[in-house]
């Protein structure tokens, strides 16, 4: 009888582990810095640390049509990291995308990473808990890089 409460209650604590370790990301809207009636550009970039004024070494393409971008872009998968995310910064040298509103902020992020730049404040390169789907994210800004 004592092994057989013994295993029941590993068990419990064993997925009571494993809720609360995959139970963690919850799928949210990305949560824009601005409003979306505010961006001024879209472009792809190559990411640069070295870079303090603009963050970007290269731009690779710069959208047109924001609105056709922004409805395919919104459907990727957002997550919002839970207990065990670290926020992670985007990686250098990596391609990017930074949307830039009127007032001259900009965000700038990749699938897992996020930074922004504020006027009269700086940058933040750790800005943000969220991260998107990898496969899902790589395959637009593949796509609007050919388009």
């Amino acid at each position: 009888m004592k092994k057989a409460l013994k295993y029941v209650t590993f068990l419990i604590m064993v997925s009571a582990i494993c809720i609360m370790v995959t139970g963690c990301e919850k799928k949210i809207e990305y949560p824009y810095m601005n409003s979306k009636d505010e961006i001024s550009t879209i472009e792809l970039v190559i990411y640069s640390q070295d870079n303090k004024e603009s963050r970007v070494s290269e731009i690779i393409a710069n959208i047109e049509s924001v609105n056709e971008f922004l409805e395919e872009f919104e459907k990727i998968d957002y997550f919002e990291g839970g207990i065990i995310y670290n926020p992670q910064g985007v990686e250098d040298g990596s391609i990017a995308v930074k949307i830039t509103y009127q007032n001259g902020d900009y965000e700038i992020f990749n699938w897992i990473g996020r930074g922004v730049f504020k006027n009269g404040i700086g940058y933040d390169a750790y800005n943000d808990w969220g991260y998107f789907n990898e496969e899902q994210f790589n395959y637009l800004v593949s796509k609007w890089c050919t388009a």
